[in-house]
């Protein structure tokens, strides 16, 4: 029922961007208001095997709104690069259904490395939530066979002993932001693998974080932001 209001008060605020007249601040409050930093919450707490078709319903309609700014629909390796971080070559748009193994892992190792000192729960509280093993499989299967991944699939029980890094979710979101990064680059040729190649290096789509404003001169005109989300994606103007 949450997600589900969640997902239906999200499709409002998209419904309602598409009246604005700039592309820039349309994209703008996608990728910083709308997207599923909006379910941030939701995604930490939720089991994996749980609200993944409100998930995909939700990613559907950023795809949707992100079409509808460009003025094409994107496609699925469109839509990959434009869901990756800034930083990695993307939009910085995030996706619910690429971003929650990230966010659950994050909210579980910061839960069971925290649980005792911060909710005063006995020390022999079974501290590994029921989910964890499904979360960790789904982390193998995503990341392959790395640390501490490898060390918590010999011994689930070693988690309550991770680094504090190790619940950070943005520690979780780089490591799959840098593996989808690595797999869109294998899938990509020609023209379209020298442009991304292009994208990914320091500061190359700076461009996509420009905040804006008319009294700063940093409105980018729809026509030119059009454009830019054109070329960046490889779409033909």
């Amino acid at each position: 029922n949450i997600w589900g209001k969640r997902f239906q008060e999200a499709r409002r605020k998209c419904e309602a961007l598409s009246l604005l007249p700039e592309a820039h601040v349309q994209l703008t409050l996608l990728r910083c208001c709308l997207d599923a930093r909006k379910v941030n919450d939701l995604l930490r707490a939720t089991p994996l095997d749980q609200a993944s078709d409100v998930a995909a319903s939700f990613s559907a309609l950023l795809r949707d709104t992100l079409g509808f700014i460009i003025g094409t629909p994107v496609s699925d390796s469109q839509w990959a690069q434009a869901t990756l971080p800034v930083r990695y070559g993307g939009l910085g748009i995030q996706d619910p259904s690429v971003t929650r193994l990230a966010a659950r892992m994050a909210g579980l190792t910061d839960f069971v490395t925290r649980a005792v000192d911060v909710l005063g729960l006995p020390a022999d509280f079974p501290r590994i939530p029921a989910d964890f093993q499904n979360c960790l499989a789904q982390a193998l299967r995503h990341l392959g066979q790395r640390q501490p991944l490898s060390a918590w699939q010999q011994d689930p029980a070693l988690v309550k002993d991770a680094e504090r890094a190790h619940a950070s979710q943005r520690w979780w979101s780089d490591l799959c932001a840098r593996q989808r990064q690595s797999t869109l680059a294998t899938t990509l040729s020609g023209e379209d693998a020298v442009r991304f190649a292009s994208q990914i290096q320091p500061h190359a789509m700076a461009l996509a974080a420009v905040i804006p404003s008319a009294g700063l001169r940093t409105l980018i005109p729809s026509t030119d932001v059009k454009c830019l989300l054109r070329w960046s994606l490889g779409i033909d103007q």
